[in-house]
């Protein structure tokens, strides 16, 4: 996939120029209801700009699931104990099985979900892993 190579292979420049995704992440962080969460899942965690606004705006978790499709972007996201990293493409057909059903108190998507090639099937398999979306 071309979206996926252009991304790996930029993943080391990315902080430069993703000025709008960090002003995003930012913003939709701040629409979080509480300051403390179970499990969060980032669809397209990109180098981490979610995990850094949770931290930033002192919102707790137990554990944050970053999923990108590219392996690379993955490789810049902060590491951490309670930081799972899972290279998969949500365009893939039935990619929520890896996780189970209701898994996760919040799903956060701040930009990505522009890249799906079916946004209906996606927010569909989405839907069976939590009740919040942002």
């Amino acid at each position: 996939m071309k979206v996926v190579r252009e991304f790996s292979k930029f993943a080391h420049e990315y902080s430069k120029y993703n000025v709008i995704q960090k002003d995003v992440a930012k913003k939709l962080c701040k629409f979080l209801a509480k300051k403390s969460y179970g499990k969060i899942l980032d669809i397209g965690a990109g180098d981490g700009e979610i995990y850094e606004n949770l931290r930033k705006q002192n919102i707790k978790f137990s554990s944050f699931v970053a999923l990108d499709f590219s392996k690379e972007m993955l490789d810049i996201h902060r590491s951490d104990s309670s930081v799972a990293k899972i290279c998969l493409d949500f365009n893939k057909k039935n990619f929520s099985s890896v996780f189970k059903a209701n898994e996760f108190d919040v799903i956060i998507s701040s930009s990505a979900l522009q890249w799906s090639s079916n946004l209906s099937s996606v927010l569909s398999e989405l839907s069976l892993l939590a009740d919040e979306f942002l």
